[in-house]
């Protein structure tokens, strides 16, 4: 075995020959592990800290400056305000830590072919059928395996991922098929979250500057008692703009049922002017959006050799897997 010792987190781990251990301890990829590999995210997992820091920070700031004011002014309201603003917060970090810690549909690994194919004779592009049409599915010569149509082997992560989106710097992790559905979650609450705050700010500056008495008082008032407000005000604003348009991009793709990486390349409409994965735009928005939870293509805590893993034969020849459409 080329690897004997195996860091997770600072530890380090010294396998012996024979001993099994879960294979999420030596999977060959970029991939971080916590919680026992029940957690799963990207080599940049450290992204999705930031965004939850950039959520909590115009909440905690809305939670002990605006919501006060609100409360003095009529208590049911700013009562109401505080739970609703409160609940929502958690709930966008929620989706947000379920994005960025789970498999997002990874492709399982074939060992190295060389033996099976010493002249590398094998074609690098195989045909499939979908829905009556014809596809070409790529050999990657990472994973030893014919990609399965709609993924692609993520340069961060270093494995192919099924139906692969885009790595999200966000939530420093592959969206995939596994993890689309909570990833739009995320932007659709944030970006709500982010209008309403953005909305409450304004009514606390604009109340402020109703009961001075003139303009100028106005404007001292609203920098003495609202200023953080103001703040509040434009760092949501620019967060909720800047979601809507992702949103906007997100609902465009869900009508013409492709992924960002597909819109990206135009594989299919530049080329060939069709879909062969398009099935209407409620079926697939409900697939999306509200299609069950797929389980995970690698068994992660299945106990494995690491001797024996690292030379096991191929499931099949020629290398390729059927993957269904």
């Amino acid at each position: 075995m080329e690897k004997e010792n195996i860091e997770e987190e600072g530890e380090t781990s010294n396998f012996t020959k024979g001993s099994l251990v879960p294979r999420y301890k030596i999977y060959p990829s970029d991939n971080k592990f916590l919680f026992f590999g029940f957690c799963i995210s990207g080599p940049d997992r450290l992204k999705q800290y930031r965004s939850i820091f950039m959520i909590l920070i115009p909440s905690i700031i809305f939670f002990i400056y605006t919501c006060p004011f609100l409360i003095r002014l009529q208590f049911e309201f700013g009562i109401i305000t505080l739970v609703i603003s409160f609940c929502w917060s958690l709930l966008c970090i929620i989706f947000i830590l379920i994005t960025g810690n789970m498999d997002p549909g990874i492709v399982p690994r074939q060992t190295d072919i060389k033996e099976e194919n010493p002249f590398n004779t094998l074609p690098r592009f195989r045909e499939h059928t979908i829905n009556n049409k014809k596809i070409q599915v790529k050999w990657c010569n990472t994973c030893h395996i014919f990609r399965p149509p709609r993924s692609n082997h993520c340069r961060l992560c270093d494995n192919c991922v099924e139906i692969w989106d885009h790595h999200c710097p966000w939530v420093g992790n592959c969206i995939g098929k596994r993890n689309y559905k909570f990833y739009l979650y995320f932007i659709w609450s944030t970006m709500l979250f982010a209008i309403y705050i953005t909305l409450n700010s304004i009514v606390h500056i604009v109340l402020i500057g109703v009961r001075a008495g003139s303009f100028p008082q106005a404007l001292l008032d609203i920098f003495l008692y609202s200023s953080l407000s103001f703040f509040v005000m434009i760092y949501c604003g620019y967060g909720a703009i800047s979601l809507s348009i992702l949103v906007i991009v997100h609902s465009n793709l869900l009508l013409k049922n492709q992924t960002t990486a597909e819109f990206l390349k135009y594989v299919h409409w530049r080329k060939k002017k069709f879909n062969p994965y398009y099935v209407g735009v409620l079926l697939y928005s409900c697939r999306a959006c509200c299609g069950k939870l797929y389980s995970t293509s690698v068994d992660w805590h299945e106990l494995v050799d690491p001797e024996e893993e690292s030379n096991k034969e191929r499931t099949a020849y020629p290398p390729n897997i059927v993957w269904p459409a």
